[in-house]
């Protein structure tokens, strides 16, 4: 492990779109082991990010300024260029959401001599026509990064297959804030949950939380479950989205009793999570996206949910969910493997519990201090590499 405890006295600058829910957490313990001011880009209102979530206050010092948009996925935002010319810091961080803001915030650190750390959040490349034209870019800016910073093993993995150095790459996976769903007093709502759900204990309950966007897999989900008629389960769906209808009326074709409950704040997850008998993932990859590493496993898993995911979750690639050891992971989109694992899930005790206390240990592992200490090796790694090649 790279990293540790001590704090930074490397003074970074961290420039990202906005500050979401599972980040503020994150971003806090991150200003315990680092001299970290945040840069914020956006206001939240991404086409990807659901309303209802907002933006989250989180104690740490930052600075937001927003830009215009121009198009979906592209703002012009020359404030962020004005603070990323006049501040004073040792290191820059840049996430790589905003083409605009990615491109002037390396393109400054390289005109003012700053070393530049690149986090990298994707581990599959778009296939559509702008993201075949915007690799070549990436990759420069992948290669001229002092220090890679990624938020898994398989991001890790991606990036060192396209020849980057893997001693500049430092993993720094993806993690929730584990007592928050390890917390067994969200078991005490499971029965009056239940009982809104209009379900007794007898009935099993398949939970997704996802946006009702065709990523997602939903159909696939839909299908699954309609193979499932003798167990007779509820399908609970926690998000929000343009699909609402389209699922509404996929769930009725196929015989499926469905709960959509909305848009849930993260303080409910928890009950929700002790609610269930089985989270469900089945993602697909499309030509613009493929599921970085769903948070969600992360949570289920705190809550001693049994999970399923398909090969296509980021968390399944990065090993959170590995089969038959954590979790059940089918081929995305096989809607006959999907059933076949949820029916075995909810079925077969002996499995579900092996895999429900190997998946308690192993995500317990993954944390916000680990992830944060990463970060603070890259940064420290990013100066000292930035210095040596200046001095060669």
């Amino acid at each position: 492990m790279r990293g540790s405890a001590w704090r930074s006295d490397v003074r970074t600058l961290l420039v990202t779109n906005f500050v979401t829910h599972y980040r503020a957490p994150f971003f806090e313990r991150l200003s315990k082991v680092m001299d970290v001011e945040f840069l914020l880009c956006t206001d939240g209102t991404e086409e990807f990010w659901q309303p209802h979530l907002g933006t989250t206050d989180a104690a740490i010092r930052s600075t937001r300024v927003v830009g215009r948009p121009i198009m979906p996925g592209l703002s012009f935002n020359p404030a962020v260029l004005g603070e990323l010319r006049r501040r004073d810091y040792d290191v820059v961080i840049k996430c790589i959401n905003g083409r605009f803001e990615l491109a002037g915030t390396y393109a400054i650190a390289k005109a003012r001599d700053i070393p530049f750390v690149f986090w990298m959040e994707i581990w599959w490349h778009p296939m559509n026509a702008l993201g075949w034209l915007s690799y070549p870019a990436l990759h420069a800016v992948e290669r001229g990064a002092d220090a890679i910073v990624t938020d898994g093993p398989q991001m890790s993995a991606y990036v060192a297959g396209s020849g980057i150095d893997p001693r500049k790459i430092f993993t720094a996976t993806l993690a929730v804030d584990n007592d928050l769903f390890l917390d067994q007093s969200a078991t005490q709502e499971r029965a009056a949950l239940r009982h809104r759900l209009g379900v007794d204990d007898e009935r099993p309950v398949i939970l997704a939380v996802a946006r009702l966007r065709a990523e997602k897999g939903l159909d696939i989900l839909l299908q699954a479950a309609g193979r499932l008629g003798d167990l007779h389960p509820l399908v609970v769906i926690a998000g929000t989205g343009p699909l609402e209808r389209e699922v509404s009326a996929l769930a009725e074709a196929e015989g499926v009793d469905l709960r959509l409950t909305g848009g849930l704040k993260p303080r409910e997850m928890p009950a929700m999570y002790r609610a269930a008998d089985l989270y469900a993932m089945p993602s697909i990859t499309l030509p613009t996206i493929r599921e970085p590493w769903g948070l969600g496993v992360n949570e289920a898993m705190c809550a001693e949910l049994p999970v399923v995911v398909s090969d296509a979750v980021g968390a399944a690639a990065g090993r959170l969910a590995e089969h038959r050891e954590t979790a059940l992971v089918v081929p995305e989109r096989d809607v006959d493997a999907l059933a076949r694992a949820m029916r075995t899930m909810l079925t077969d005790r002996v499995l579900r519990e092996r895999l429900v206390a190997a998946a308690l240990e192993r995500v317990q592992t993954v944390t916000l201090d680990e992830a944060a200490s990463q970060f603070k090796a890259a940064a420290e790694y990013a100066v000292e590499h930035h210095r040596r090649r200046r001095t060669r």
